[in-house]
């Protein structure tokens, strides 16, 4: 059985840890999930430690009870090698391959865990270098694709990273959602940018580029998923050139994710 007292002692450190360092408070974007807290950068709104509460057999442990963890973001290689340890999982409902699990059951010290709460808070800051500059501000992005041009479904079936035309002051590590344009009116692809500032000369009448950057896919959805009519209720009433994603449309996003996770959403 976990030590409960041991666990809300640990919980606690963290979140003092996080206010101690980076002044950050935690939210609770869930009703239904009052004690899962999250940690986010103040100036982009990404998420760099989730705190919930979960069965122990959903982890694979024994026993009925429940059990404290939490989510980091982590350098894939280095969390291949905490995994092998104690305490340490595959990001439970997170992305494995970037996320892990710690327990907070004492299993960990938490002179072990503070680390990995820096790491993860340097992974998604945005503030990868671009040209020398540091990004600033909201790091998700809404871009649009024309799909009479460039056959992006394809690009990724051939290539799981491909070069984009780089606008804007986006940096590495950002998020662009790719919004095609008519006839299918939708964001259908989530990225993560992984290098910007790439000399590439390209120009055929329709598509002129300068510079350019890669993007890895990440998410799929459904073109019914977030049509144009779903993005005007967040204010977003037309995409021709890249733009910020309103925060409203990305903490309903948070949600929709959390929820399908558990088990209420629908898989796209």
């Amino acid at each position: 059985m976990s030590d409960r007292k041991g666990e809300k002692s640990l919980r606690g450190a963290v979140l003092e840890y996080a206010w101690q360092n980076y002044k950050t408070r935690p939210d609770h974007p869930w009703i239904k999930y009052p004690d899962y807290e999250v940690l986010r950068h103040e100036d982009n709104r990404k998420w760099f430690g989730v705190i919930m509460t979960v069965l122990r057999k959903r982890l694979g442990l024994d026993g009925e009870d429940d059990i404290d963890i939490l989510n980091v973001k982590c350098d894939p290689m280095f969390g291949a090698a905490l995994k092998s340890g104690d305490g340490f999982f595959p990001a439970y409902h997170m992305q494995h391959d970037r996320w892990i699990t710690v327990l907070l059951d004492g299993t960990v010290a938490k002179e072990k865990i503070f680390p990995l709460i820096d790491m993860s808070f340097d992974l998604t800051s945005g503030s990868g270098k671009s040209g020398g500059k540091t990004a600033a501000g909201p790091s998700d992005w809404i871009i649009p694709a024309n799909p009479k041009y460039y056959d992006v479904g394809r690009g990724f079936a051939e290539h799981r990273e491909i070069l984009w035309k780089q606008r804007n002051k986006i940096f590495v590590g950002d998020d662009v959602y790719l919004y095609m344009t008519a006839p299918i009116q939708a964001i259908l692809y989530k990225c993560e940018v992984t290098e910007t500032d790439i000399p590439y000369t390209f120009e055929d009448g329709n598509i002129k580029i300068s510079r350019a950057m890669k993007i890895r896919l990440i998410e799929t959805f459904d073109p019914s998923f977030l049509p144009v009519g779903r993005l005007k209720t967040h204010g977003v009433s037309s995409v021709r050139s890249p733009r910020r994603m309103p925060a409203s449309l990305r903490d309903e996003l948070d949600v929709w994710r959390n929820n399908e996770h558990n088990g209420e959403g629908v898989t796209t």
